[in-house]
């Protein structure tokens, strides 16, 4: 509750300065995979801006009483961290900024726009909450998972989430946005680990692209 009443509390102070953000993981992947900001924990809020607003943005949360451990003349200087963390000492909330410029462990550069030309928006606690749309979130999450190597069950409990409950996923889409970034395999493999580990079947829409991969089938093996 904690979180979501800070999500709320920056998503407003940074739309009234024309800011555009949007949430990623945590709540929003709750509510979209699980049905629940309740169902699965995580531990601080993620956003993505634009790189140009990032150095106003990051005056805004430290006016709202957050310490950036990012040092602010490193912003203004163009210094590129792993991710832009700030931390209210009030609360021990975390507020971590992401831009097209920190994702990093990607294989190709972010393409922002597109994920702000295709946003979506979930409903928590009656209040509309700015995300990317769930084909965008499907990759990203096979991403962050093999990042780490998918070492959390609950990373693959998502991917699982998100293909049993979410049949309406547009597959065609959610290839398109991971050839955009070349995440193709890490894609294929969140699907076969989903399958193999927690029973959800591999959309048929993807099966063609997953049988020709021959190396998805050994990372599984390893992973599991």
């Amino acid at each position: 509750l904690t979180l979501t009443a800070e999500l709320f509390r920056m998503l407003d102070l940074l739309r009234q300065s024309s800011i555009e953000s949007l949430v990623i993981k945590g709540p929003v992947l709750a509510i979209r995979a699980h049905g629940d900001p309740a169902a699965r924990q995580y531990g601080d809020i993620d956003a993505i801006v634009r790189h140009a607003d990032i150095a106003r943005a990051a005056e805004i949360l430290v006016a709202a009483g957050y310490e950036s451990r990012v040092p602010a003349e490193a912003i203004r200087g163009g210094k590129i961290p792993g991710q832009y963390l700030f931390l209210r000492p009030a609360t021990r909330v975390i507020f971590e900024l992401h831009t097209e410029r920190t994702f990093r462990y990607f294989p190709l550069p972010l393409p922002i726009e597109n994920y702000f030309r295709h946003k979506s928006s979930v409903s928590i606690d009656g209040h509309a909450v700015p995300c990317i749309s769930a084909e965008h979130e499907f990759v990203l999450i096979s991403i962050h998972g093999a990042k780490h190597f998918w070492e959390r069950l609950m990373w693959i409990s998502d991917i699982a989430a998100m293909v049993y409950n979410h049949p309406e996923l547009d597959w065609k889409r959610v290839r398109q946005a991971a050839a955009e970034v070349g995440a193709e395999r890490m894609v294929r493999l969140a699907l076969l680990l989903a399958e193999k580990l927690l029973g959800a079947a591999v959309p048929a829409e993807m099966k063609g692209d997953i049988a020709l991969d021959s190396v998805c089938p050994k990372l599984v093996r390893e992973i599991e």
